[in-house]
């Protein structure tokens, strides 16, 4: 707010400077006692003698002059020189016109009731309208300065009540993430003790219920750790087509137990000169997401195009909305499919960090995630299987 008005009070300021720098040259051109063009300035004004008497017209002007008197500027002078002390000035504004006078200067500086019989006057008008156009500029860029400072200030608000209410969010999320597996465990842990279940099914399912855990708090250390800036990329060679086997090996308990198919799509051996960990974690994560969302099937696999790589991630769930695309890659968010709204904006982070890019469509059903990589991080040509 405070420096919104101070932007706003710049052009009066400059207006303002300017009258004061135009009132020094005034008063050197008329102190000049000279007619003619006075060459001490940025713009010289024109000085000449207006006389007093009524019936006289302005003495004659240097050549090349086109300026006209109006009746209002004789009638002016004439009429405020009589109040005028020698040496002072006075000024006339109106519109574009801008001068200043003073009157004439005694020949004999010893005279005290001298009665000039002209009025010097400076006419300062094209320096008048300069600073004024000027003026006008600045004005105009600084209602420009001042709506994007309101635009940037609201924006800004509701970026960080978004950021609040996410952050709310993520809180409720996570604990509710987490207590959910602990749960479970008791719940294994009693039935083995009430002998409801078998002791190897326990464990089964408090081991798939650890591992949700620890991807969970793995996934806040990494994201506290990129925030600190403590995320180094690693490049070296490696290929892809196990990082895939890898993605769907580590998923395939996970994908059993809710009844969905993961599998493999076109893993072509294709050796990547990239960060191996992180294009890991990056396909990781978006599987995770596709199986909280997928009705049956989920795949992860890899196309080679003539200028780009795509690693993806696709399932046969429910297309995403809108707002929920939109804001797919955003910290916290989560839909109504639950989640911390941690892991794809991990793989954000990550995938801007490699300098790739990370996508979202579903124009054809489901939801598909891409992973971009430039062609030039392959090997020249792809390995026989």
């Amino acid at each position: 707010m405070v420096l919104g008005v101070v932007v706003a009070l710049i052009p009066f300021l400059f207006v303002a400077a300017q009258w004061c720098m135009l009132q020094d040259l005034a008063h050197r051109a008329l102190s000049s006692g000279k007619i003619g063009f006075f060459h001490n300035g940025p713009v010289a004004p024109e000085v000449w003698l207006i006389s007093l008497d009524p019936s006289l017209q302005p003495s004659s002007k240097p050549e090349g002059y086109v300026g006209v008197l109006s009746a209002d500027l004789l009638e002016h002078v004439r009429s405020e020189a009589h109040r005028l002390e020698p040496g002072e000035m006075s000024s006339y504004v109106r519109g574009d016109e801008c001068f200043f006078f003073t009157p004439e200067k005694s020949a004999n500086p010893s005279e005290t009731d001298y009665k000039p019989a002209g009025v010097l006057v400076a006419d300062a008008s094209v320096a008048w309208a300069l600073a004024r156009f000027s003026g006008g500029v600045i004005a105009f860029l600084c209602f420009g300065v001042d709506v994007l400072l309101w635009m940037g200030v609201r924006y800004m608000k509701s970026q960080l009540q978004r950021a609040e209410l996410a952050k709310r969010d993520f809180f409720a999320n996570a604990s509710h993430e987490l207590k959910t597996p602990l749960m479970v465990i008791g719940a294994h842990i009693d039935a083995v003790r009430a002998q409801h279940e078998s002791f190897d099914d326990a464990a089964a399912g408090i081991d798939r219920e650890l591992a949700r855990s620890e991807r969970l708090v793995g996934d806040i250390l990494l994201l506290s750790k990129a925030d600190a800036g403590m995320v180094d990329v690693s490049i070296a060679s490696f290929d892809v087509r196990e990082t895939l086997f890898d993605v769907v090996r580590s998923l395939g308990p996970e994908a059993r137990s809710r009844g969905i198919e993961l599998s493999p799509v076109n893993p072509t051996p294709l050796v990547l000169g990239s960060d191996e960990d992180k294009v890991a974690t990056i396909l990781f994560n978006a599987a995770v997401n596709a199986l909280r969302h997928a009705a049956s099937v989920v795949r992860v696999g890899m196309t080679v195009q003539e200028e780009q790589i795509e690693l993806f991630v696709e399932n046969d769930g429910a297309a995403l909305g809108n707002q929920e695309r939109e804001h797919l890659f955003d910290r916290f968010y989560s839909c109504d499919a639950g989640g911390t709204g941690i892991g794809m904006a991990l793989a954000a982070d990550y995938a801007e960090r490699l300098g790739a890019k990370l996508t979202a469509d579903s124009s054809k059903g489901g939801t598909r995630v891409s992973l971009w990589l430039p062609r030039t991080w392959a090997s020249e040509h792809l390995r026989a299987p």
